[in-house]
């Protein structure tokens, strides 16, 4: 799965030609998609660096081996990031439920026609995700990771942007059904990918292959990484690629397409995306990891978004993210904390800072993990609020290009009744202007987006 505009902030899910995204990290993850594998033995640095962290010191822990976080890996296409000490003893096989809703958008916020009649539907984007997964053992130095993925979206979508006699910005919606004017989007996609990994003295490497499709978008990916432990197995690098080609024919209800690009029936346009990433861990103390890693990633093709009526696009793009890590356990309290921190800068303008904060507390089978999360980004260079010039060669009102800050609440529950751990979490996410310490020079968009998603799940272990 590819990272989507404009730097994986924006927490819807993909449905390729329309440029939504949901975050690799907001689907509640299961076990062959684990950043961490759940099936890793007693590692050092698994038991501080996985979403869950063991409640116990490190000085308890009898560790065979050690392993590398490959943060920057998670959100780049078709790159395995099934990372673990030893190939797994244990079979996992895992189910997630996810349901995302947006928050309506403000009537006050939806553009009027000359009677007074609003222009589209004020609801919003429901989501519903299921995801299937499988990882184990095929020999004492192979094993096999499956995922499968279906996912349902309903709801309106931002069309454009105009100002009312008052000069303030208003957003003309799809209808929230396709049997409304301006029509709505219902949609289906499915996704799946095939993990391979071999595990040799002193490291592993990996292979995966992907696939995504849908009515209007596919994707097929590809990706390669490699781990290795240094130091007496105090450090560990890892570093990986993938390439990922995707194919896109936009509807063509002509109240939806963005007539600049029409992809004329019975022909696909492309895009293609090549990524690269490297990353290392290092255990600094009795309770303490810390980690680091660079990715880069450069899109070429079809990057417009074809579902909105401003939207003119390069058709090249370079991104770069530095991401940090620490990971303390804190004995007196008996619980772990994790901070982390992601640089993110592209060629079209955007650059951003994400700061996130997690503290993870077992209570005999139970673990509790509160989190947030804070993110600030600015505009891309095309970007405008209202578009009113399009002689130029690239322009977008597209809310997620534009400049603001967002902060993320998170509660998540794992319960452990061998051989079946349960899972539920919550989170609230905010989008805003005001949430950014920097003045902008436009006027907020109106369709920056809040919402609420629930997850629950379980995994079993054979």
């Amino acid at each position: 799965m590819e990272p989507k505009l404009p730097v994986e902030d924006v927490a819807v899910t993909k449905f390729g030609a329309r440029k939504l995204v949901l975050r690799k990290s907001d689907l509640e993850p299961i076990c062959p998609i684990y950043v961490i594998s759940p099936n890793t033995r007693n590692s050092k640095i698994k038991k501080l660096l996985s979403r869950e962290t063991v409640s116990q010191p490190m000085s308890k822990i009898k560790s065979r081996r050690l392993m590398a976080l490959s943060a920057a890996a998670a959100a780049l296409p078709g790159i395995s990031t099934t990372a673990q000490a030893a190939a797994p003893t244990e079979h996992t096989m895992g189910y997630r439920y996810t349901k995302y809703t947006e928050s309506d958008l403000k009537a006050s916020d939806l553009a009027v026609d000359a009677e007074g009649n609003p222009r589209g539907s004020k609801k919003r984007y429901d989501i519903d995700v299921h995801q299937f997964g499988y990882s184990g053992p095929l020999t004492s130095e192979w094993a096999l990771s499956l995922s499968l993925q279906n996912e349902v979206l309903s709801g309106a979508s931002p069309w454009n942007t105009v100002r009312d006699e008052n000069g303030d910005v208003k957003v003309v919606m799809t209808g929230a059904s396709p049997a409304d004017k301006l029509q709505g989007i219902e949609e289906e996609r499915t996704d799946g990918s095939a993990g391979l990994t071999y595990y040799y003295k002193g490291g592993s490497v990996s292979g995966n292959v992907a696939f995504s499709t849908e009515d209007d978008y596919d994707s097929t990916s590809f990706g390669f990484s490699w781990e290795g432990e240094f130091d007496k197995k105090q450090t560990v690098i890892a570093a990986g690629f993938s390439l990922s080609d995707d194919e896109l024919a936009p509807e063509a209800n002509v109240d939806k397409r963005n007539q600049r690009h029409i992809i004329p029936p019975g022909t696909k346009a492309k895009k293609d995306s090549t990524s690269f990433f490297v990353s290392a861990s290092r255990i600094t103390g009795m309770n303490t990891v810390i980690l680091g890693g660079f990715s880069w990633t450069k899109k070429e093709g079809y990057l417009h978004d074809a579902y909105k009526a401003n939207d003119q696009r390069p058709d090249e793009k370079e991104m770069w993210t530095i991401n940090g890590s620490l990971r303390h356990y804190m004995k007196k309290q008996k619980m772990a904390a994790h901070l982390d921190f992601r640089f993110y800068d592209d060629d079209w303008g955007v650059t951003s800072y994400t700061y996130t904060g997690s503290l993870h507390k077992k209570y005999g089978k139970l673990m509790v993990i509160p989190s947030l999360r804070y993110y600030l980004q600015s505009k891309a260079d095309f970007y405008a609020p209202v578009i009113v010039n399009t002689e130029f060669n690239y322009f977008a009102d597209d809310a997620r290009l534009s400049d603001y800050g967002a902060y993320s609440l998170g509660l998540k529950f794992k319960l452990d009744v061998k051989p079946i751990t349960y899972t539920a979490s919550m989170e609230f996410y905010d989008a805003s202007q005001d949430l950014s310490p920097s003045k902008s020079d436009f006027d907020e968009h109106p369709a920056l987006i809040s919402f609420t998603r629930f997850t629950l799940g379980a995994d079993y272990k054979f």
